[in-house]
């Protein structure tokens, strides 16, 4: 039974990494072991009852044993792995006892060769049994010991990381079931980054039914959707019975206000608002392309469905590198304005009325005040090249793609 669970299982765990490693990332895949626990616990057992084995299986697992504390990253830089939550007392002697990778690997090393000596002891003839039981006994105590602090350790930072999440989630916790009666309620974002978030809103919240997004940037679990434009007045793909909508900064419907929350996400705080719609839904504006911090990709657009008596006015495009004062290249910015049609259920320039260029350096920022058509009217914005923090300030862990911050507002004439 050993033998076969501890194969199958090991296999088990190496298919699982090896296949996530060319799809995903390399994962230190030890939780997949924990089928095995019983097998050893039982095994432990057994050898304390009649210590007794062969010399050669003692070595042999030894020796894949130090291989294995030799080459495993210890991941010693996060709270919780939870791929190897096994590794939680490692992590929590780092924290608390200032122990290093390394000074881990000689630890467990030492663990190991007096693990091999308690199991070899038997076999000593000049040692006394009493002295080897009591030497068994206290292996057994010692291991119950590890497991318990480990499971503590592991428990705690599950724990604290909790607290850390909801620390940036508003309160009520179910803020969105007081504001919406325990009606449906749909979520609808874009450039979902961060979504720790979201995944609270929907923990807390029952009435929350469907997680969407304009550019297919929603999370799972669940399923997601991204709505389809219908007509260019903002109608969109709308989920049956939904009263209630939470957007995210940069979309406004057409309805009335109901709510807002304010959480911290995506390096920035943001406002949730929450909208009580009559049905179809639609869009008032949306922004695409910007993270919640207000940093924009290579591209973004802004989209304007209805104004003050459908009238034309002037859009406002604040573009700015103001926030980043490190180098990076010039970025080209071209801004294109005109009319807004539906193309492949989505929205699109139907050609373009006023185009402006500028170029953007470290630390400058400038406001465009660009004429606009009637409604529905779409702004696209290219910034190109873009940067990546990360590889500008090694300062920085930002890995995101940087065209400048971006803000955009209507004005009627």
């Amino acid at each position: 039974m050993a033998a076969a669970s501890i194969a199958g299982f090991t296999w088990y765990t190496a298919v699982k990494a090896a296949y996530i490693s060319t799809v995903f990332s390399t994962l230190t895949e030890e939780r997949n072991l924990i089928y095995l626990a019983p097998i050893l616990f039982a095994a432990t057992a057994l050898f304390i009852e009649r210590p007794s084995l062969r010399v050669a299986p003692v070595l042999a697992a030894a020796a894949l044993a130090g291989y294995v504390l030799v080459g495993t990253n210890y991941k010693m830089d996060v709270h919780l792995y939870n791929d190897a939550p096994g590794l939680a007392i490692l992590q929590s002697a780092n924290r608390n006892l200032g122990l290093t990778p390394h000074g881990a690997r000689i630890v467990l090393l030492a663990l190991l060769g007096a693990s091999v000596a308690v199991l070899l002891a038997p076999r000593v003839r000049r040692v006394p049994p009493v002295a080897v039981r009591g030497l068994v006994l206290t292996a057994a105590l010692f291991v119950l010991a590890w497991n318990v602090t480990g499971q503590m350790a592991a428990a705690s930072a599950s724990r604290n990381f909790s607290d850390e999440l909801l620390h940036n989630y508003p309160r009520p916790l179910n803020w969105l079931d007081q504001a919406d009666h325990g009606q449906p309620a749909m979520y609808l974002g874009q450039e979902i980054t961060d979504a720790n978030g979201l995944w609270l809103l929907e923990f807390w919240n029952k009435s929350l039914q469907y997680v969407w997004s304009l550019d297919g940037t929603a999370k799972g679990p669940g399923p997601t959707l991204s709505p389809d434009l219908l007509a260019s007045d903002g109608r969109i793909t709308t989920a049956p019975g939904i009263q209630y909508v939470v957007v995210d900064p940069g979309i406004d419907l057409v309805g009335q206000p109901a709510g807002k929350a304010t959480h911290l996400g995506g390096g920035a705080a943001q406002d949730w608002r929450l909208y009580k719609i009559q049905p179809p839904l639609r869009l008032l504006d949306a922004e695409t392309g910007i993270y919640a911090d207000g940093w924009s990709k290579k591209t973004s657009s802004y989209s304007r469905y209805r104004t003050p008596g459908n009238r034309p006015g002037y859009v406002i495009v604040n573009v700015s590198r103001a926030a980043w004062n490190g180098t990076s290249p010039p970025g080209h910015v071209t801004i294109r304005v005109g009319p807004l049609r539906v193309k492949n259920k989505q929205p699109a320039l139907a050609s373009v009325t006023q185009t402006v260029r500028w170029t953007v350096q470290s630390g400058e920022q400038r406001t465009f005040q660009i004429a606009t058509p009637k409604p529905p009217f779409r702004v696209e914005v290219l910034i190109s090249p873009t940067f990546v923090p990360a590889q500008q300030d090694p300062r920085s862990s930002d890995v995101r793609e940087f065209g400048a911050q971006l803000s955009f507002g209507f004005r009627p004439r």
